[in-house]
């Protein structure tokens, strides 16, 4: 495969991946990790990489979250405490993790987003009181989104179901304590080697544009359709993991 072609599709996989991903509080890295996989990236490599453009994805969509009064210091501070030791966890891990034990933890987590979005129909509609078991729902979902996957999603709706924000609070919140976590994370990555920086830059780049062009989008159309594309989300990656 030749050079340009290889910068295209990880380009166009991650330009992808933002887009939808801003608007629906993630779940779709899947897209630019598949991206890096197809140009021939090992899985832990491939991984790596994923999570390193992925810190592109987050300045744009946070200043336009912030400009729309989405976050509040009293909310994101301890969302962001949570996010930080689950990322320590589950960055560690998914270094020694194969392929195969990846995969499983993503599709049983995206089947939990499910239940959650269609059981709760109100859910993201309007703000409820927390309830004390989400710090640990939380937790457990960045535990594994930390792998890079899908698992994003789960976060997102513990906050909706669990925290009582919105839909767009909760994917701001979120996306703030994920933006801090993925400098981690990238910091416990550099000593691996895993990190491919030519292929990653392309990510980084790709995201930037795409999460500034579909925060946009999420503002405009509000929580509902947030809400909306969140389950479809989840529906579409179940659906591929289970038949590909």
């Amino acid at each position: 495969m030749s050079f340009m072609l290889e910068i295209a599709i990880v380009f166009g996989a991650g330009f992808l991946a933002a887009l939808v991903g801003s608007m629906s509080g993630g779940g779709v890295g899947i897209i630019q990790l598949a991206g890096l996989l197809a140009v021939g990236l090992p899985i832990n490599s491939a991984v790596a990489t994923n999570i390193f453009g992925d810190a592109g994805f987050y300045p744009p969509a946070l200043r336009n979250f912030n400009r729309a009064g989405q976050l509040d210091q009293k909310t994101y501070r301890p969302i962001i405490a949570v996010n930080l030791l689950a990322t320590i966890g589950g960055t560690l891990l998914i270094i020694k993790l194969d392929e195969e034990v990846l995969t499983k933890i993503v599709a049983a987590s995206l089947i939990v987003v499910l239940v959650l979005t269609f059981k709760d129909r109100q859910g993201g509609l309007k703000t409820r009181p927390p309830k004390p078991s989400w710090p640990l729902a939380y937790f457990a979902a960045r535990f594994s989104a930390a792998g890079g996957f899908g698992n994003n999603l789960l976060a997102v709706l513990a906050l909706i179901h669990l925290r009582g924000l919105t839909a767009l609070a909760a994917v701001a919140n979120a996306f703030l304590a994920n933006g801090l976590s993925s400098l981690l994370a990238i910091g416990l990555l550099l000593p691996t080697g895993l990190i491919d920086w030519r292929l990653g830059l392309t990510c980084f780049i790709a995201n930037l544009i795409g999460s500034q062009i579909g925060s946009k989008i999420a503002l405009k159309r509000g929580s509902g359709f947030v809400r909306k594309l969140i389950a479809l989300v989840a529906t579409a990656i179940v659906i591929q993991l289970l038949l590909f």
